[in-house]
């Protein structure tokens, strides 16, 4: 008959390697600072994957406590995510979220989280408001944009016509958007996110050329759509909708023991309309809803 004392030994000892792995298997959410916004995307974060558990600390934390434990630093935020990467010895897989595009991310399995725009859902967004025409589309850009990999994939896709121009520096787009309209005869027009390329005058001018041209200019913050002559329609990213995208990309990671790749933008986006400004220029939004959801 087996020692009863050496089967308990036994089954101790499992149940603390057993435990010991489930510790290992945890990730770090960095973040900069507390408030309400960051604490409750951390919260989100470190609790959301299943099976897995997740730690909030600063960085000062995460220097202070044994990094072996962790096989995964999640950083919210470019602050965060610059004191991690310029630590040489974090040699641990990161995933940065909630960082500006001009964000470099180097080394193997790093992945940043983009949440200003993407243009495969813009685009459909676009072909849902044209649903019975090949829609013909308008991009303007800067010679050193920092979207010319999307630009690229947006130009090789065969169910739109996808127009671009550059502007060149020492060029302004409200003097070149009049003819660029003209010359591309355009159902509507995507806006980029840059700051290299729009201020707040050439935006509104270019809004307003669009408009007088009865095009549908399609942003992606709900702010440009709100008043007046602006954006017809929005496809945004809000905080959820970015969060869920970092959960999917946590339990890929720990599926696969890597990233797929080392940038991406949300697959979701929800749908807000201008819907005075859409009527003006003779869109059919009868289908849509306020902060329905669209997919890439």
């Amino acid at each position: 008959m087996p020692n009863l004392s050496a089967v308990k030994s036994i089954l101790a000892c499992f149940f603390v390697v057993l435990s010991s792995s489930y510790s290992y298997a945890e990730f770090a959410v960095v973040i900069p600072k507390h408030s309400p916004a960051i604490d409750k995307i951390a919260a989100q974060l470190a609790s959301g994957v299943p099976n897995r558990n997740g730690k909030v600390l600063f960085y000062d934390g995460l220097k202070k406590a044994n990094t072996d434990q962790y096989d995964l630093i999640i950083t919210i935020g470019s602050e965060a995510a610059e004191k991690v990467s310029s630590d040489a010895s974090l040699n641990i897989p990161r995933l940065n979220a909630f960082c500006p595009r001009q964000y470099h991310v180097e080394g193997a399995n790093r992945l940043i989280i983009f949440n200003d725009i993407n243009l495969s859902i813009q685009i459909n967004l676009i072909k849902k408001l044209h649903p019975n025409s090949i829609p013909r589309i308008g991009l303007l850009f800067s010679s050193n944009s920092l979207f010319l990999d999307d630009i690229d994939a947006a130009a090789a896709r065969k169910d739109i016509v996808f127009i671009t121009s550059e502007i060149k520096k020492g060029q302004r787009p409200e003097k070149h958007i009049d003819h660029f309209i003209d010359e591309n005869n355009l159902d509507a027009f995507i806006v980029i996110p840059s700051a290299q390329l729009y201020d707040s005058y050439s935006l509104s001018s270019v809004f307003y050329s669009l408009y007088r041209n009865q095009v549908a200019a399609i942003v992606s913050s709900e702010e440009l759509i709100d008043n007046g002559v602006g954006g017809a329609a929005a496809a945004i990213f809000d905080v959820d909708l970015v969060v869920a995208a970092i959960i999917d990309e946590i339990e890929y990671f720990y599926t696969f023991h890597h990233f797929s790749q080392s940038f991406t933008t949300p697959k979701t986006a929800k749908v807000f309309m201008n819907r005075k400004l859409s009527r003006s220029i003779g869109l059919d939004i009868s289908g849509f809803k306020s902060g329905e959801i669209i997919h890439e």
